[in-house]
C-alpha cells in the first residue's frame, strides 16, 4: 500500500473560533489515525497559537483604537506575535503609548489568551521563512 504525500501551506486571516477548532479537530483526527507529521511539524496547540500571532495590528480596527494601531506600527509593531514579545514596561515607553492604550491592548490579548512575555513556540523563525509584507 503506498503513502499519500500532503503538504499544506495555510494562513488564515483573522480566524473565526469555529475556524480553529475546526483546524483543530483535523489535526486530532490526523493524529488518531497513525498520520505521521514530518519533522519539525508543529503540534496541534502551537499552531493555534501561531494563528492567533499572526493576527496584523492594522486590521484590529473594532479592538484597538487609531492611536493604538498607530503607536504600535510607530514602533514596528506589525503582528500580535511582535506585541507578545514585548513587556508592559516596553510598551508604555512608546511614544503617545499610555494607560488608555494599554489598557485596550491588555483587553484584546486577555481575550484571546496571550499576554506580554510570552513563549512563542518558535514563531519568529516559521515567519521569517515567509516574504517580508506590507501591512
Amino acid at each position: 500500500m503506498s503513502g499519500i504525500d500532503i503538504r499544506l501551506n495555510i494562513r488564515l486571516e483573522n480566524p473565526s473560533v469555529e475556524m480553529e477548532a475546526a483546524l483543530m479537530q483535523f489535526l486530532d483526527l490526523l493524529r488518531a489515525q497513525g498520520v505521521v507529521a514530518a519533522e519539525g511539524m508543529p503540534d496541534a496547540q502551537t499552531l493555534a497559537l501561531w494563528t492567533k500571532l499572526d493576527v496584523p495590528i492594522p486590521s484590529l480596527e473594532e479592538a484597538l483604537s487609531i492611536r493604538t494601531r498607530n503607536c504600535l506600527r510607530n514602533d514596528r509593531i506589525r503582528y500580535i506575535g511582535d506585541l507578545v514579545d514585548k513587556s508592559e514596561r516596553e510598551c508604555l515607553r512608546i511614544p503617545n503609548f499610555g494607560r488608555k492604550c494599554m489598557n485596550e491592548v491588555k483587553a484584546y490579548l486577555e481575550a484571546h489568551d496571550l499576554c506580554f512575555e510570552m513563549d512563542r513556540r518558535g514563531w519568529r523563525e516559521k515567519t521569517e521563512e515567509w516574504p517580508e509584507r506590507e501591512v
